[in-house]
């Protein structure tokens, strides 16, 4: 009659980030749920920045530790991948601020691996939080993400095939 709809937290988080002006809604709620301190904002994303700007400046090496020394990989696929260009858009730099911006607003950081015909990761893509969902089959215990593409398309895919960096793991 009025219009109400039940709306899912996603719908609802959403709303808050467009109605005060794209803050996340893990910034609400670390600041109990309102918007009485401009100040305290400014302040969360002042110090956000510092992380994912410091972050984006230190240098990316990759080594190997199977064995009791560390090798480093510098001809590995993945060096080139996380230490030059993640992908077309991001350079290193600016994948890493976003990694580092992703876990300290939302608590998760997702990436779609791409991979070429050998197999090797070749593009790292990053996701919206708030698009991905993950799922741990009942049966096999094996972790699933599900995610939404840009042209409204529903992808299901294993772990092996999203790079995902938790908070407080």
């Amino acid at each position: 009659m009025f219009g109400f709809r039940k709306r899912k937290n996603k719908d609802i988080r959403q709303d808050i980030r467009r109605e005060n002006g794209g803050v996340p809604a893990a910034v609400t709620e670390l600041l109990g749920g309102g918007y009485n301190s401009n100040l305290q904002i400014v302040t969360v994303y002042a110090c956000v920045r510092v992380i994912a700007e410091t972050l984006g400046m230190l240098p990316i090496s990759l080594y190997d530790t199977s064995d009791k020394n560390k090798v480093k990989l510098a001809d590995h696929p993945l060096t080139r991948c996380l230490a030059i260009s993640p992908n077309s858009y991001q350079t290193s730099a600016e994948f890493m601020e976003y990694l580092a911006t992703s876990v300290c607003l939302e608590g998760n950081f997702y990436a779609q691996i791409i991979r070429n015909s050998d197999g090797q990761v070749c593009e790292l893509w990053p996701l919206d939080p708030y698009s991905v969902g993950v799922y741990q089959d009942s049966q096999n215990s094996k972790v699933y993400y599900s995610f939404k593409t840009k042209n409204g398309k529903f992808i299901k895919t294993t772990e092996r095939d999203i790079f995902h960096v938790k908070i407080f793991t």
